[in-house]
């Protein structure tokens, strides 16, 4: 029997000794092959070519899509079908269940780069066959694998022989090719020095060596009455969801009994037949889990974790399956062990040179906030924290209010400086605790015993465990060291515990140190907040857009910006000014052009103060010279204008006079912040000849400027004078109009609704007497019967009291009509009176009720009230209904147009809402505010800015005036000192708000 070097080697480790496989050789006639296949520098399928077409042994090349390639003749002959009809199918097509085995090993050699040899029985049209097989990677010159070659001999008759003769040989056999798999990954899980790295690579190994979907390693925390897990490491498929980092939160989802020992290996082929718990049962149906092969870990007899095999398909785990995953857990828990000791030892020794460099940093430094900064910094690090801070506490708060002041957090955390923290709680459940210097370790903040409300202030910095320690000046209370777990719970170990710690202990000698540095430091910080507000002013805003032209426009703002646009685009510079002179010879920015990156000055310079250019009343520009300057530092400046160069970001630069007539106006400055420029002598030449332009225009546009205002203000005095006598007018007129129809009314009402009820009592007297007659004398004359149908008796007893009810409703309506329209006019209250404002919208309201109601063309306008409580309002009443009166007629006019527009029924609606509007530092009288919308079509911006012009109307010609806003405009602003503004809100209507005081002064 010929064999190769593999089967030479298995069957020699299957004896005892070398006489045993003399005595084996000399029964099976063992013969070395005289050729073995060495194909580890395979490149190519012709590297091969001669051997294969000579050779009984199947050659076949895979694609990386385990395809088939090439497959020689013996290949095609074993299959029984021709090569053409083999090459671009994969496995699946001939060997049905069994292609999975085969592309498993397949699989493995494309993913690792490695040979692997098996032995393999696959079912074949001339029956089964057992072939030793050794599948090789084919490599490009970059070392990326390509394919897989495979090389199968047919061993079928070793086998039956080594059934027949001897047995042990089998599972000899399967054990060497076990132990070599097994050897392999320990191999590599060994070369792992850091924990991640190998739970890591173990999930790798065995999801490639399986052919599953997923593999997983679970860290379980917590004791056995609350344990936890976290999934620490995973290898899985690109198509399912990923368990890294999912936490575990309840006993359900972990599987195993937690309280039990030295639990076996949990082995599910399919969930359905499982008998999960059903939270269990719906988690793996989440997550695409079908079969599962579960193996405790175990550290010192305590339970440390799982490793979890999954399978999205039914999957009937083969026993050397279980068992090599039983042999990787057991070798695991070695590792995990071994790693979680270096990485003890390696984090001490890291935790003693941090406490060295925290000592050092004191010693050499006398600044608090950067020994905070770099102790959060290495300790939160070497902890492997989300966050570390440094709080201090508000001395004046009594240990209830605070702030981060030093901080290092994870990327993906908010940070916690600057944000003020009110726990008014805490002084109740901690002050003496931390006063004592006692340390506090939280777990979880949810299953710690804390108040609510220090809890919700943990949970508004994404706080899950917590470790504080108090940081004592002298012996009070001054701050905390707090390093936070955000992602998930943190059970604190007590290395951790004592090293944080210490590092406290070394913070407070230094808060010793530097305590009488603090009040140098508090008055320098004084002093430069003195000096800093000094040189700060108001900031200015660029208010115009540039355009293309200079000339285009006589605006000088547009003039302006547009200048120093195109300056900067043709230089190429990184910033251009137009800067203007006041009269004590400092200045200010009045335009710029920059570009991204760079600070604007309007907001770090609003105001220049240049000793030499106030000296000289403008130094050499006021002679209409030019200055350029290629390097600040080397141009021989003073150092106080070096400083302010800085705050410009300038580096080099040019500035050209701006000359105003034969005066100095200003500067054209362009500035190059980046790096020293030299200016060419064509550029200072164009800035010069630009500035001088920039006069010329400059004197066009202040005279045209000049002349509008001019005219603008004479047009709107006329205006206003128009709409003022118009407003008189028609203000009077319409009160003696209104009071006098209701006076006219009201005399004949008052007449009618007064005699009303006698005329109800002889009513009622008049039809009792009848009835009691007809009681009395039940026998009537035909001829009164016959005038008693004529007349329609019965009917004139039911119907005349419902006739007198229904006067008495109108003559009701009538005065309550009579009524408001003298609410509206109200003549009698030409002077200032406090009145109810919810009172005059409903005079208005009614008088505009016809208007509101349905007609043949629009449904009902609906008006909706949300009045708000308010006090009486000093106020003109009548000119104030005249502001509810147009506003409400133009929301009708609105909704009335769009109703004409659209054939559609829409619904209408106007709403009316009033608010009491408290004190403020802006407004110290109350104030009432009444907001009338519609949900009309809304105003165009253009048209909103304009609304309140004198005679601005957007009505058809002879519908509206264009007074009737102007009118409202000044009633509620000149009159009575408020506020009326105009909102168009997008698809919603148009939003009148109208704010008066309370009470008027003077």
């Amino acid at each position: 029997m010929i064999v190769n070097r593999h089967q030479w080697k298995q069957l020699r480790e299957c004896c005892l000794n070398d006489s045993t496989f003399a005595q084996l050789q000399g029964i099976l006639n063992l013969k070395l092959s005289p050729y073995e296949l060495e194909t580890s520098s395979l490149k190519t399928w012709e590297d091969l070519q001669d051997l294969a077409d000579n050779s009984e042994d199947i050659f076949v090349e895979y694609d990386i899509n385990l395809c088939y390639v090439k497959i020689n003749l013996a290949g095609a002959i074993a299959l029984g079908i021709p090569p053409s009809e083999i090459v671009g199918k994969r496995n699946q097509d001939f060997f049905n269940q069994q292609a999975g085995e085969i592309d498993k090993f397949v699989d493995y050699v494309l993913k690792t780069g490695e040979n692997i040899r098996v032995n393999q029985e696959i079912s074949l049209s001339k029956g089964a066959k057992i072939y030793n097989s050794l599948y090789t990677p084919i490599k490009d010159t970059n070392g990326q694998v390509t394919g897989v070659m495979g090389v199968c001999r047919d061993v079928t008759h070793l086998r039956q022989l080594q059934d027949t003769s001897n047995p042990i040989l089998i599972q000899a056999q399967m054990q060497s090719q076990h132990y070599q798999c097994l050897t392999k990954i320990i191999k590599k899980i060994n070369q792992c020095l850091q924990l991640d790295t190998l739970l890591q690579t173990t999930t790798l190994q065995l999801q490639q060596y399986l052919n599953v979907d997923r593999v997983g390693i679970v860290q379980c925390y917590g004791n056995a009455e609350s344990i936890r897990g976290k999934y620490i490491a995973e290898t899985v498929l690109p198509e399912f969801k990923s368990l890294l980092n999912f936490e575990i939160t309840t006993k359900e989802l972990l599987g195993f009994n937690p309280a039990e020992k030295n639990q076996q290996a949990l082995v599910v082929s399919d969930i359905y037949y499982s008998g999960f718990n059903p939270l269990m049962f719906q988690w793996m149906r989440d997550y695409q889990i079908r079969a599962n092969l579960g193996i405790p870990l175990y550290k010192k007899q305590h339970l440390w974790g799982f490793l979890w095999v999954y399978n999205h398909q039914r999957r009937d785990w083969k026993p050397d399956e279980i068992e090599f995953v039983r042999e990787i857990a057991k070798y695991l828990e070695t590792a995990i062990e071994q790693r979680e000791l270096g990485q003890a030892i390696s984090q001490e020794l890291e935790q003693r040179k941090t406490l060295t460099r925290v000592i050092s940093r004191i010693r050499e430094t006398l600044n608090l906030d950067q020994l905070f900064q770099a102790t959060v910094t290495e300790v939160r690090q070497l902890l492997n924290a989300d966050r570390v801070g440094v709080f201090y506490f508000n001395p004046n708060s009594g240990y209830g209010e605070g702030e981060f002041i030093s901080e290092d957090v994870v990327a993906g955390f908010g940070s916690a400086l600057a944000q003020k923290v009110e726990d008014h709680c805490f002084s109740d459940q901690f002050y003496n605790l931390y006063q004592q210097g006692k340390i506090n370790a939280i777990p979880d903040i949810y299953q710690a015993n804390l108040q609510d409300c220090h809890r919700q202030i943990l949970a508004q910095f994404q706080i899950r465990a917590n470790l504080v320690v108090p940081l004592l000046k002298g012996q009070k209370l001054w701050g905390l060291l707090c390093i936070h777990q955000c992602k998930y719970p943190r059970y604190w170990q007590q290395s951790e515990i004592e090293f944080v710690t210490e590092i406290a202990k070394n913070l407070e000698v230094a808060l010793r140190q530097i305590n009488y540095m603090e009040q140098v430091q508090e008055q320098a910080k004084k002093v430069a907040q003195l000096t800093e507000r000094q040189k700060s002013s108001e900031q200015q805003e660029l208010l115009y857009q540039v355009i293309e032209k200079i000339r285009n426009s006589l605006d000088i703002s547009t003039i302006f910006n547009t200048t120093a646009a195109e300056v900067r685009a043709f230089l190429n510079a990184d910033r251009v000014v137009v800067y203007r002179f006041s009269s004590d010879w400092s200045g200010y920015f009045v335009a710029e052009s920059v570009t991204e990156g760079w600070n604007s000055l309007f907001d770090t310079v609003p105001m220049i103060q240049d000793s030499y250019l106030q000296e000289t009343l403008g130094g050499r520009y006021r002679d209409n010279q030019t200055y350029a300057v290629d390097d600040i530092y080397t141009a021989g400046h003073n150092p106080c204008h070096i400083k302010l160069l800085e705050q410009l970001q300038a580096r080099s630069y040019i500035i050209v006079p701006i000359l105003q007539g034969q005066s100095l106006w200003g500067l054209l400055a362009a500035y190059q912040n980046s790096y020293p420029r030299h200016w060419e002598d064509e550029e200072i030449k164009l800035l010069a000849q630009i500035g001088t332009q920039f006069g010329v225009a400059l004197l066009q546009a202040e005279l045209y400027a000049g002349t509008q205002k001019k005219a603008e203000e004479l047009a709107q005095d006329l205006q206003q004078t128009q709409s003022q006598l118009v407003q008189s007018e028609k203000m009077s007129s319409l009160g003696q109009l209104v009071a006098g129809v209701a006076h006219e009314i009201n005399n004949p009402v008052n007449f009618i609704y007064g005699n009303l009820s006698y005329v109800t009592d002889y009513t009622r007297d008049l039809l009792e007497l009848v009835k009691l007659y007809q009681k009395q004398y039940p026998d009537i004359s035909e001829e009164i019967e016959n005038k008693m149908e004529d007349i329609e008796f019965d009917f004139i007893i039911e119907d005349l009291p419902k006739i007198l009810s229904s006067m008495k409703v109108g003559a009701d309506r009538i005065r309550q009509l009579v009524l408001s329209l003298r609410n509206f006019s109200r003549l009698d209250e030409s002077e200032v009176k406090a009145v109810d404002i919810h009172e005059g919208i409903d005079s208005t309201l009614l008088i505009l009720q016809h208007r509101l109601k349905s007609k043949p063309d629009r449904p009902t306008i609906e008006v909706i009230k949300k009045y708000g409580k308010l006090p009486k309002v000093e106020c003109y009443a009548a000119q104030l209904n005249q502001v509810f009166m147009n506003i409400i007629s133009n929301a009708i006019d609105e909704l009335e147009s769009l109703s004409k527009e659209s054939l559609d029924t829409r619904y209408l609606a106007i709403s009316i809402q009033t608010q009491l509007v408290p004190p403020s530092q802006e407004q110290p009288i109350e104030r009432v505010r009444i907001i009338i919308q519609d949900n009309g079509h809304g105003i165009p911006e253009p048209v909103k800015n304009r609304v309140f012009d004198p005679f601005f109307t957007t009505k058809p010609a002879g519908k509206g005036t264009g007074l009737g806003l102007s009118i409202s405009y000044q009633i509620v602003v000149e009159k009575h000192q408020g506020m009326i503004e105009c909102q168009a809100l997008p698809e919603e209507g148009t939003e009148f708000i109208v704010e008066i005081p309370v009470h008027q002064i003077g």
